[in-house]
């Protein structure tokens, strides 16, 4: 392989014989240098943290089983039936849906809040099944790894996977991706249009669906702007795609169409919807809450989890930054009884157990903090800023070596960030560099 480092013209057309692969969609071999196994590795590993950067699974276990049903029967009629296909419902404001590599897939509770027909909902999960049918995330991986480093595969690194080492979702109300999670080309975008439409008349659904879900975006950018301009930063605008699926309707799918009469939404979408609507009030005071809470207003936001958690206690996100609002106004015991609530209601939840711990080490309590924040790093690994405080804690109880081992991880993970500047700080004062 040594003649590959002198010739590094060779070292492209190498890789590209190599990484050729048929495309299920188009059936033309292009160039991937991810093989289907690695991708569906990559969606695992990263779809834990990333749903839980969206507060977690939305807590309606009908809607879900819902959702992953009428998706598989989406994915069965695909260009790749045969992967494991994962869909849920993500307990998020924001107006958006995402696809992982290897088929996991996710839509918002505020997307779904502005849903009114099954179509809609079809038309949105199969656009995001285009994207993994067509290997989307894959190709785009593949580029970066050609360019990046051509001797170095398995350092690649999707945008997705720096999700466990950001600050974001570690505060009140962020959201952590939102819509930023996957670029994709503009050509993609249409490329999953088109596939979604697809599915979707393979299924005997309304086409139109597709165009009013392009509409919500359109009257969103237009009422809520900064709820929505992050989504079209990659995506082509909804009054081009509006008009790429009313061209579509009137030619590939016309004589289809003739005198064609389609079924009303399903009885589980109606209860699903039925029980969006009778929940929005109390999520409505959630997110105002939030939002007073990232402008300090904590008694504001005090009472609107209170409201949110009186109308659904069994919450876990209401619960969960109700008591955050309770550690910010040092009541420390409601803060407990609330985090403690919201353990018990969701245990695999990385926020009350990443925020307990954290009120636990403000509180000089450090074997507390230690018992929570371990918890929090089973969920999502790695995050510096915790394991500083990890480390931090260990030194308290006098576990040097422990606080150490954190402290290296930190400052080998994040040597230019505020996390691992504070590290080695801690490392020079124990001593550690100079023992080397």
């Amino acid at each position: 392989m040594l003649w590959l480092m002198r010739y590094p013209f060779c070292v492209v057309i190498f890789l590209f014989v190599l990484g050729c692969a048929i495309n299920p969609v188009t059936g033309e071999k292009e160039f991937v240098l991810v093989s289907e196994e690695r991708e569906l590795e990559m969606g695992a590993h990263y779809f834990g943290p990333i749903v839980q950067s969206f507060d977690g699974v939305y807590p309606d276990e009908k809607a879900n089983q819902y959702i992953q049903s009428l998706g598989e029967k989406i994915a069965s009629i695909s260009h790749r039936p045969g992967l494991r296909y994962e869909f849920k419902i993500v307990n998020s404001p924001i107006v958006n849906a995402f696809a992982l590599p290897g088929g996991k897939i996710c839509v918002t509770r505020g997307l779904l809040s502005h849903m009114d027909r099954e179509d809609q909902l079809v038309a949105v999960l199969g656009h995001e099944l285009g994207h993994v049918t067509a290997r989307h995330q894959v190709r785009a991986m593949s580029r970066q790894m050609l360019i990046g480093t051509l001797f170095n595969l398995g350092a690649i690194a999707m945008e997705v996977g720096q999700v466990q080492n950001r600050d974001a979702f570690l505060t009140l109300g962020a959201i952590g991706l939102q819509a930023g999670l996957a670029k994709y080309s503009r050509d993609q975008e249409s490329q999953a249009d088109e596939l979604g439409m697809q599915y979707l008349m393979k299924l005997h659904h309304d086409p139109h669906g597709a165009i009013e879900v392009f509409e919500v975006f359109q009257k969103l950018q237009q009422s809520e702007p900064s709820t929505i301009d992050l989504l079209f930063s990659s995506h082509p605008q909804s009054k081009d795609r509006i008009a790429n699926m009313k061209v579509l309707i009137s030619t590939t799918y016309a004589l289809e169409l003739q005198g064609k009469h389609f079924p009303s939404s399903s009885t589980l979408f109606q209860q699903m919807k039925a029980r969006i609507k009778k929940w929005k009030p109390y999520y409505e005071a959630h997110d105002e809450g939030v939002k007073a809470g990232s402008e300090g207003l904590w008694n504001t936001a005090l009472e609107k989890f209170k409201y949110a958690v009186q109308g659904r206690p069994e919450e876990a996100v209401f619960q969960t930054h109700l008591a955050y609002a309770y550690s910010k106004k040092h009541d420390e015991a409601s803060a407990v009884e609330h985090f403690q609530k919201a353990m018990a209601l969701y245990p695999q939840f990385f926020k009350p157990k990443y925020f307990m711990g954290m009120m636990m080490y403000e509180y000089k309590k450090p074997q507390e903090a230690i018992r929570y924040l371990l918890q929090a790093d089973e969920i999502i690994p790695g995050i510096p800023l915790l394991r500083l405080v990890l480390g931090e804690s260990f030194e308290q109880t006098g576990n040097i070596q422990r606080a150490i081992d954190y402290y290296v991880y930190v400052y080998q993970n994040d040597s230019k960030g505020r996390a691992g500047k504070v590290a080695a700080q801690h490392l020079y004062r124990l001593g550690y560099f100079g023992n080397k």
